[in-house]
């Protein structure tokens, strides 16, 4: 269907990168797609993580922190799909900024494929099928 959403790579510095969603306008809310087996959908103005200890397990909280029930009528979990993002051309640049002084960061081109599969608890179903990614990455 072409270039239809605004996406944010995840993760660590080094290892597989994983895929945020922006399109609340569109489904309600954030999609996270950390890694294969683990995708959900975040409904706005809601705080969910994930308890990387327990797997995929959510975890939902207020904006002070306090444990929140999850909707599941309005949170979508994965169902099925994939994800194959990786790094290339990875390089460091580095530099002096006139106004801070010397810089460091670095730069990688993320590029892959994902397949995702969301439901929730009315077995609604969210689908994204032969997704690309292709961007370059600064962190």
């Amino acid at each position: 269907m072409g270039d239809l959403f605004l996406a944010n790579l995840t993760g660590p510095a080094t290892g597989d990168p994983g895929l945020v969603i922006f399109m609340p306008d569109v489904f309600g809310g954030n999609i996270s797609f950390p890694r294969t087996g683990c995708a959900y959908l975040v409904p706005e103005y809601q705080y969910l993580f994930i308890n990387e200890q327990a797997g995929c397990n959510l975890v939902a909280t207020d904006t002070a922190g306090n444990y929140q029930a999850i909707d599941s009528e309005r949170v979508y979990f994965y169902k099925s799909g994939n994800l194959d993002l990786r790094r290339t051309d990875c390089k460091t640049v580095s530099g002096t900024d006139w106004l801070f002084g010397p810089f460091s960061y670095k730069t990688c081109r993320i590029i892959g494929r994902f397949d995702l599969e969301l439901q929730n608890k009315s077995q609604q179903m969210i689908n994204l099928t032969n997704g690309k990614v292709d961007v370059k990455w600064i962190f």
